[in-house]
């Protein structure tokens, strides 16, 4: 990124450069969408993480509620959650920046 030594670099600089080699907390989460439901919530028993939307399974409105569903719940940015695997599936994995996966799941929890 630069020939500066890490002491001359600036505090943006220092956080692109961090993010580019990998030291922020990031983890992938696991979870069960439930779309139709009669309200958005987020249940975890035993590691299991079990989100409940509202919103039907049509063009991925289910997915994208659990995806902002998630997001508020971790305290994040919906940008700071993606969608990994299982656009169609009731199962999908999340990739979550910013926490790793202890740090989440006790977000989540409490």
């Amino acid at each position: 990124m630069t020939d500066l030594p890490a002491s001359h670099m600036t505090a943006v600089g220092t956080l692109a450069y961090a993010a580019c080699m990998g030291r922020y907390p990031r983890c992938t989460i696991e979870v069960r969408v439930t779309p139709r439901a009669g309200r958005n919530d987020i249940r975890v028993s035993d590691g299991l993480v079990r989100i409940r939307v509202a919103e039907i399974p049509e063009n991925g409105r289910a997915t994208d509620a659990a995806r902002r569903v998630l997001a508020t719940a971790l305290g994040l940015r919906r940008r700071s959650v993606t969608l990994r695997t299982g656009m169609t599936s009731r199962t999908k994995r999340f990739h979550v920046e910013g926490l790793s996966r202890d740090e989440a799941l006790e977000r989540l929890d409490g």
